[in-house]
């Protein structure tokens, strides 16, 4: 038996709280309080020894009642998992990491409460001690190369709820005539570059195109969403085209995608888009509407412009992507053909069932004492 082990923010609705697996892997999970600035880092510490804590016991017991061969590993942090690597060494458990961001300078939220520092320690001193790695993106291959572990890539995977869409999705497009509604997942940090996406819909609207923009998520939470915040609410335009719905339940999530006429997921050239790959472009794709996308990153490695995404380029041109909006508005077969392509690419791809099966072959050859290459 294989077991994956994390632990999440406590800011989640009850839909996420649910225990699920991950690739078929029976999932144990703490929850932590989510603190952000000016809370200080050592309370934030302070409550990861204690997730530490309570992950210790969930393996003990673990261990005592199953026969365990792996532990996956998810998220990076050397307070919580240290001792759980040598708990796994004790017992005679491989230990499997699964990285999906690299800890760096850019995110002021994590480096006021802690988390720059207690990733980069995870990196330096608990990393190495594992025997395989999991990446999201091919920038984990040359850490997992230079420690000298087996490497496995695997991309987000559709969530396990959106497993239904296996048909056209021309059969559940929900478009509303006179509007073009452009729907975005996440918050408004600076990563995902919303001043160029709020001037993109300016531009867009200037255009003739009628516009419209929803941003679900915790819009407006962060210090570090300031400069677009304030861009929006100083804006009289863009307060009559953009609606921050906030956090919403599932069922409202899923009815606002599939109201959606186009997505946009912006990202410029950094070490954090190399390290990471969103867990929303699957959840995009899936949908069967045209993602704008940039390429950058591992982004746009499994799209192709005009046939499953519109790529644009990973630097911050307004009118590129205000060009790439009313494009799709102005030809909806082009739309149309794009998110057919998007939908498919996320059923080749991306689907929990064929990572599930990578992971297990992967996991199956560490326990064997094999080393494997990139998948």
């Amino acid at each position: 038996m294989v077991l994956s082990v994390g632990f999440r923010s406590s800011a989640l609705n009850d839909e996420d709280r649910r225990e699920k697996s991950k690739w078929g892997i029976p999932y144990r999970c703490t929850y932590i309080q989510d603190l952000r600035w000016p809370l200080s880092a050592l309370s934030n510490i302070a409550l990861l020894h204690q997730a530490s804590i309570l992950l210790a016991g969930m393996l003990r017991e673990a261990f005592r009642t199953c026969r365990i061969r792996a532990v996956l590993f998810t998220m990076s942090s050397f307070v919580a998992y240290h001792r759980l690597f040598a708990l796994c060494r004790q017992a005679g458990v491989a230990v499997i990491t699964y990285e999906a961001e690299y800890p760096v300078l850019e995110n002021w939220d994590r480096v006021l409460t802690g988390g720059y520092f207690d990733g980069r320690t995870y990196l330096r001193w608990t990393l190495p001690h594992a025997d395989g790695l999991v990446g999201i993106s091919r920038f984990w291959a040359a850490k997992a190369k230079a420690l000298n572990l087996p490497f496995m890539l695997v991309p987000s995977s559709l969530p396990e709820e959106l497993s239904y869409f296996t048909k056209p999705p021309t059969e559940h497009r929900s478009q509303t005539p006179g509007q073009f509604h452009l729907v975005t997942l996440g918050r408004w940090v600076p990563r995902e570059r919303p001043l160029t996406l709020l001037r993109a819909v300016k531009r867009a609207y200037e255009m003739g195109v009628p516009i419209r923009y929803t941003a679900i998520g915790n819009v407006g939470q962060s210090p570090s969403e300031y400069r677009a915040m304030r861009y929006f609410r100083n804006d009289g335009l863009l307060r009559q085209l953009v609606s921050i719905a906030g956090s919403v339940d599932e069922a409202s999530k899923l009815e606002l995608l599939k109201s959606a006429d186009v997505f946009v997921l912006l990202r410029s050239d950094s070490v954090e888009t190399a390290a990471l790959f969103p867990t929303r472009l699957p959840e995009y794709l899936v949908h069967g509407h045209p993602v704008i996308v940039s390429e950058a990153g591992d982004l746009a490695c499994y799209l192709e412009h005009g046939s499953s995404a519109w790529v644009v380029g990973a630097h911050d041109d307004v009118d590129e992507v205000a060009t790439a909006l009313a494009t799709l508005f102005k030809s909806p077969d082009l739309a149309c053909r794009i998110g057919l392509g998007g939908f498919a690419k996320a059923l080749e791809t991306f689907s929990i069932e064929s990572n599930g099966r990578k992971i297990s072959e992967f996991i199956y050859k560490i326990t064997r004492g094999c080393r494997t290459e990139d998948g």
